[in-house]
């Protein structure tokens, strides 16, 4: 028709033969051109020439590009590639195809009327898939019909070996896409897909799924996922999968066109782990939203998670059940040699508000030292501002552990009290080296930082505590060629009376003003810096052996003063430094300060720590932690 010539490309160069016989017209074509897609054996038939619309029938064989057919089936009124939201320049491929049309012969022709079958083998196939990925080095069958589209193969995708089957439905309906897509994916080829979140999941893993969506704009998809080659680790709690335990996972996703994914019908199941329920992710990944009843992993994660969003951005998450192992969460990790540091911008940027709350039957801490019946609340405004706090529960013994948050003319406070001093350090630091005793933190939070100069400043109080086997203050004794105090830190251990830490933050720099502990055998000052940036200390201070009998002249008027020096020494004492990675510092010592009474010994202290400006805290009515359960020895006259 000519009305149809001005649309599509004609068949050109045509080499055949015609022949008509009575009510039937047949023609063969040996060969032919359809722009640079080559025909061969193509045959017409049009029978009943006598009626309207008599029916026709085409076939051919076609050789040529997959560019130059998708273009071809482009045209109107076929408009094929259209409606797949492909565009055929961007495909590639060598595409040997037979075709057979059956139609009524009319001037007026509806694309309804036409019945199309043809069966495709596209070799070197390149497709793409969306805007970031396509099939590349492709193998394919295609066949189609008046219905619909089913194409199978194999391919890559950014290098990544896959096999494919796609079904394509040319029905009016609201989903007519269905891609069924299988492969295996290591570390280097999720990297090469920009799939290296989560983080905390490496390793070889199957994957298996389909995606669903209208003319190939994907609204949703289900993913199956065998992970038992894969390394899976959370790094704040404790759930780990190691390659080659079985495990698999399966879900359903939705999306909604703007970056947001619901993950619904999540079943994670493995040897002694199981995670079900459904989440929501923004476009960068992150958790918005999330109901799992089910979070179990080894014998101390049992508890059920939900993140719910706050209104004006940020979360709210609520975890509840009969046990958390939260042993990693409070362990500190050194940077890699030559990562990055945080910048003091990092240290201010802002978050979105975050509140938690927590009702658990156990917490499973460092070292064995667990807190039971918890009950923990806080939160956080948008800016970092701590603006909730309430903990209560019992152990790591016996002893209680409180949490308290107060507000006072636009100044906050946090109080953290604990019964069992030494056991709740061990367990949030892993510091081994204290035994008994309790421990009390107060922190305060000025109103207006900027002007005070100081995020926030406290006092870290513990009491009648013993030391045990402390390698650093092994070194100290053995650097001042103080036998005794060093044979107690090696056998029963150092009575502390009391330790005070007065301190004030900015950023990531801490400094201590004022810091002392006494106890019958030592006593000893400290001052400084602990740049947690770095992960370096700056401390000075003096160390007085036989603190009980040493500071008893302290209580002189005026002599006491000049003998003892400041509050925290005695008559004889020795002065140090620590300097350097915090982990092995550098000691110093000054063996003359020892033969140095008093005020003179201020002649043989080190110079200042150098980074942080000292802010001494004001006076504040001390407030005294919660008592061990155990009696608390003599303490000795100061």
């Amino acid at each position: 028709s000519a009305r149809y010539a001005k649309g599509l490309t004609l068949l050109t160069g045509m080499r055949g033969t015609g022949l008509l016989t009575g009510d039937t017209f047949h023609v063969t074509l040996a060969q032919g051109s359809i722009g640079r897609l080559q025909v061969t054996n193509g045959e017409g038939t049009v029978s009943d020439l006598h009626i309207p619309g008599p029916p026709g029938e085409i076939k051919a064989h076609v050789v040529g590009k997959m560019s130059d057919l998708l273009a071809l089936i482009d045209m109107k009124p076929l408009q094929y590639a259209a409606r797949f939201h492909v565009n055929p320049a961007a495909t590639q491929g060598d595409v040997v195809l037979d075709l057979d049309f059956h139609l009524p012969m009319l001037d007026r022709l509806d694309m309804s009327e036409v019945r199309l079958a043809a069966q495709a083998k596209v070799a070197g196939l390149v497709f793409p898939i969306d805007p970031k990925r396509q099939l590349e080095a492709g193998q394919a069958s295609f066949t189609i019909d008046g219905k619909s589209l089913t194409a199978a193969g194999s391919a890559s995708v950014a290098g990544v070996p896959v096999t494919f089957k796609w079904v394509e439905d040319f029905a009016p309906v609201a989903r007519t896409t269905r891609i069924d897509i299988a492969g295996a994916l290591d570390d280097a080829s999720r990297a090469r897909l920009g799939l290296s979140d989560p983080t905390w999941l490496t390793g070889p893993l199957r994957i298996s799924g389909q995606l669903v969506g209208h003319r190939f704009a994907f609204n949703g998809a289900t993913l199956r996922a065998d992970l038992t080659g894969a390394t899976l680790r959370l790094s704040n709690i404790t759930i780990d999968k190691a390659a080659g335990v079985p495990a698999s996972v399966t879900a359903t996703l939705a999306f909604d066109g703007k970056g947001s994914t619901t993950v619904s019908n999540i079943s994670l199941a493995g040897t002694s782990m199981a995670v079900s329920g459904t989440m929501t992710l923004d476009d960068k990944g992150d958790i918005v939203a999330a109901s799992l009843p089910v979070v179990r992993a080894g014998a101390n994660n049992d508890f059920a998670l939900s993140v719910t969003p706050i209104p004006g951005g940020g979360s709210a998450y609520r975890v509840q059940g009969r046990s958390l192992d939260a042993s990693r969460l409070f362990a500190r990790s050194k940077p890699a040699a030559g990562a990055p540091t945080v910048t003091a911008d990092e240290d201010g940027r802002a978050h979105n508000p975050f509140s938690l709350d927590a009702k658990l039957g156990q917490v499973i801490l460092r070292d064995g030292s667990n807190l039971h019946d918890v009950d923990l609340s806080l939160a956080f405004a948008a800016d970092q501002r701590l603006t909730a706090f309430s903990l209560d529960a019992s152990g790591p013994a016996k002893g209680r552990v409180t949490g308290r948050f107060t507000a006072t003319g636009g100044v906050r406070n946090v109080t953290l009290d604990a019964e069992d001093g030494s056991l709740l350090i061990r367990g949030l630091t892993g510091f081994a080296s204290l035994r008994g005793g309790s421990a009390g933190v107060r922190v305060s939070f000025p109103a207006d930082a900027a002007a005070s100069g100081i995020d926030y400043r406290g006092t870290v109080t513990l009491k009648n505590v013993t030391v045990m086997n402390q390698p650093f203050l092994a070194r100290l004794f053995a650097a001042g060629s103080l036998e005794g105090p060093l044979q107690l830190l090696q056998g029963s251990g150092i009575p502390i009376t009391k330790f005070e830490a007065p301190f004030t933050a900015r950023g990531r720099t801490i400094t201590i003003v004022g810091g002392r502990a006494s106890g019958p055998a030592v006593g000893f000052s400290f001052e400084g810096t602990v740049d947690r940036r770095h992960d370096r200390l700056d401390i000075k201070g003096s160390l007085v052996p036989l603190y009980g009998i040493n500071s008893m002249l302290s209580d002189i008027p005026v002599l006491g003063n000049l003998l003892t020096s400041k509050p925290g020494e005695g008559i004889i004492g020795l002065t140090y430094a620590v300097r350097g990675d915090i982990d092995e510092p550098d000691i110093s010592v000054n063996p003359l300060s020892l033969m140095t009474p008093g005020i003179l010994r201020r002649i043989f202290e080190f110079g200042a720590p150098k980074p942080a400006t000292q802010i001494a805290p004001p006076p504040v009515a001390p407030v005294q932690p919660v008592q061990a359960q155990q009696p608390a020895p003599t303490p000795t006259p100061n």
